[in-house]
């Protein structure tokens, strides 16, 4: 991949062909499988109940105890952007229609919809899509988001999890994101870090880089770049360290084999690692945007 010296975007050279992006993403999903419910997952959900609450406004799924429990928890430990992550760090303080653009097999269309939102998602993969519908319950376009021909001003919130870097045209897709947005509407994109602590780690094996199906890898200058002509009023532009851990123990499993092409079995060492990696970079990105994740939230005003 190259790099600008100015803005720090990275992208493919040379570009696949748009007719063979689609081969790319064969088996690229799979079905959402339910759970085993264990004492570390109920501490979890706990944790996930109360931080949401404290946090970002979805106060009905959690008592004031355990809401102020995980508050102060999320205080001292690397927690509240790990769960926010789960929701792509949407308010739920005011709920309404949310669009999921690439929404994948429908699992965050599935946890967005018992929240209280109302949903609908985009995917490019037709086998994915029939995934989402069946997970989610909810209208899901089986193409691009420009093909799909929604209303002018219809949601409240469009998220882009991991989607940007994949686009051949971003410009476009965000001018179509504007314009299904209402007035004060708010557009969510997380995306990889071109200059995340991980990326200078493990350089050519960081697991983020996902060539051929990465086509850009963007910094926060240069989400920026292309966040505000599109018409958005960018309210936080920034790098999260809230998928630390993966990016740590995938990274690794492909420094060690080359190719990460059947779920990463970490051990106990290298999940260890992970997890003070995670911790570090927690600290670093109070002074720099080295996170693994780039977090841009923007707003629409049309009037």
């Amino acid at each position: 991949m190259l790099r600008c010296a100015r803005c720090r975007l990275m992208w493919l050279d040379p570009q696949p062909a748009p007719e063979s992006l689609p081969a790319l993403y064969a088996g690229y999903c799979a079905p959402v499988q339910p759970k085993p419910q264990t004492l570390a997952r109920s501490l979890w959900q706990s944790a996930r109940r109360g931080v949401l609450a404290a946090a970002y406004g979805y106060r009905e799924r959690a008592g004031a105890a355990e809401s102020c429990f995980w508050h102060l928890v999320s205080a001292a430990l690397p927690v509240k952007d790990v769960i926010g992550g789960t929701v792509q760090f949407v308010d739920g303080s005011r709920k309404g229609r949310l669009l999921d653009v690439g929404c994948g097999s429908g699992e965050f269309l599935a946890t967005m919809k018992s929240l209280g939102w109302t949903v609908e998602g985009v995917e490019f993969n037709p086998e994915a899509a029939r995934l989402a519908r069946e997970a989610g319950g909810a209208p899901v376009f089986a193409g691009s988001l420009e093909d799909a021909r929604l209303e002018d001003s219809s949601f409240d919130v469009v998220t882009l999890h991991h989607v940007i870097e994949h686009l051949p045209d971003p410009a476009r897709t965000l001018a179509e994101c504007r314009r299904i947005l209402k007035d004060g509407g708010r557009i969510h994109i997380l995306t990889p870090n071109a200059d995340s602590l991980g990326l200078r780690i493990f350089r050519r094996h960081w697991q983020a880089l996902e060539v051929p199906r990465h086509l850009r890898i963007y910094s926060s200058e240069s989400i920026r770049k292309i966040l505000a002509p599109a018409g958005f009023e960018i309210r936080i532009l920034r790098s999260t360290p809230r998928s630390a851990w993966l990016a740590w123990t995938a990274s690794r499993w492909l420094s060690r084999n080359d190719r990460l092409d059947r779920p990463v079995s970490s051990g106990l060492w290298t999940a260890f690692e992970g997890l003070l990696f995670h911790c570090v970079e927690h600290l670093l990105c109070l002074f720099r945007d080295c996170g693994e994740e780039i977090l841009a939230v923007g707003v629409v005003k049309k009037t």
